[in-house]
């Protein structure tokens, strides 16, 4: 079958979820709600790639503008291919087209971060020209 990849709808939020729970596991609010809100923002995007009708990846993306580069930067928030598909270059046509609209929209920065042990993942950044190593610390606050 053939792969297509295309801006996410709200109709892609159950097989998008079930994504989530493979990479995070449960989640701690309503992702339906957030996702929501994200698709209304205007500085949001969501593609997805799909196989017939079956979601078999997705990625996100975020522009904020910053002060100290006057300028608009993207960070790719979430990123996900089914274990069941992954090798097969669903990921790279994600991560491809996430850079060219990024390109397209003349952002100035693309920040992406992974687990340091996810070494397929960052292989594949590096590959697609995302190298520049930085350190991300993050707290998590639970209710």
């Amino acid at each position: 079958m053939e792969l297509r990849i295309h801006r996410a709808k709200l109709s892609n939020l159950y097989q998008i979820n079930s994504l989530c729970e493979e990479l995070l596991g449960s989640s701690v609010g309503s992702r339906e709600e957030i996702f929501r809100k994200a698709l209304k923002n205007k500085d949001y995007l969501c593609l997805v790639a799909e196989i017939g009708r079956e979601v078999v990846g997705f990625i996100d993306l975020w522009a904020f503008p910053d002060v100290a580069h006057g300028a608009h930067l993207a960070q790719i928030q979430n990123f996900v291919v089914t274990k069941k598909m992954r090798g097969k270059g669903i990921g790279t046509k994600l991560l491809e087209e996430i850079i060219k609209i990024f390109r397209d929209k003349k952002y100035h920065e693309l920040h992406v971060w992974a687990e340091k042990e996810n070494e397929e993942a960052i292989r594949l950044y590096k590959k697609l020209g995302i190298n520049n190593e930085c350190i991300l610390l993050e707290m998590e606050e639970w209710e």
